[in-house]
């Protein structure tokens, strides 16, 4: 029984030393606030402006700087949500406000907020749907482009070789009279008709030649 008074007299001589401590932080933590402006000292107010309407002033000593101050919010609504994007010295938002800047006289600083569209379900689906069709359409253009440059290769690959098959034929025409020459410039001519390199070449063509110089 005596055990458990002296343990409970502890306790509650630590409880009550904590709450002194507490107590004379908070003591020592207004002082500090007061002694931010010094009795007599020059100061300035600074006025925080939020959608038209007053959000906070304060008052600092003069040549010093606003410190840290709460960011202020804006309601969101169905189309858009807000970000605080700072302090501006001009209701246009052209004059950026940082909080490290002297202050030498009575100051209006305006809140500046950045819009967010808010993204749905169906929006979210219908910007899918853009995304996919557009690589659809750029895979597209792309297929197009590379089947004309194989178009354009591919012709110019052929009239390469008939090109150079025609001179092939016209080299062995001949215009000579004998039975033998002539046999022997068909047949050359056939040959070149029926190789790979010439295909394009008709055999037609290649008996007309030599007919015509016959």
């Amino acid at each position: 029984m005596a055990n458990m008074r002296f343990n409970f007299k502890r306790i509650v001589c630590v409880l009550a030393i904590l709450v002194s401590l507490m107590l004379f932080a908070v003591g020592c933590a207004s002082d500090q606030a007061e002694e931010k402006i010094p009795e007599g000292a020059e100061t300035v107010a600074v006025t925080f402006i939020v959608d038209g309407e007053i959000y906070e002033t304060i008052e600092i000593v003069k040549g010093g700087t606003i410190g840290g101050i709460d960011d202020p919010t804006r309601e969101p609504t169905d189309k858009f949500t807000y970000t605080f994007a700072g302090w501006y010295t001009d209701i246009d938002f052209f004059d950026y406000f940082d909080a490290d800047t002297v202050v030498r006289e009575d100051t209006t600083l305006y809140a500046k907020f950045n819009e967010n569209a808010v993204v749905t379900t169906g929006m979210a689906a219908l910007y899918a749907l853009i995304g996919f069709i557009i690589v659809v359409v750029v895979l597209a253009v792309l297929v197009g482009i590379f089947y004309l440059l194989g178009a354009v290769f591919n012709s110019k690959k052929s009239g390469s070789k008939s090109k150079k098959s025609k001179t092939a034929v016209s080299d062995i025409t001949t215009d000579s009279d004998n039975e033998d020459e002539l046999i022997a410039a068909i047949t050359a001519a056939i040959t070149v008709v029926l190789s790979e390199e010439n295909a394009d070449v008709t055999p037609e063509f290649v008996i007309r030649r030599v007919r015509r110089k016959v």
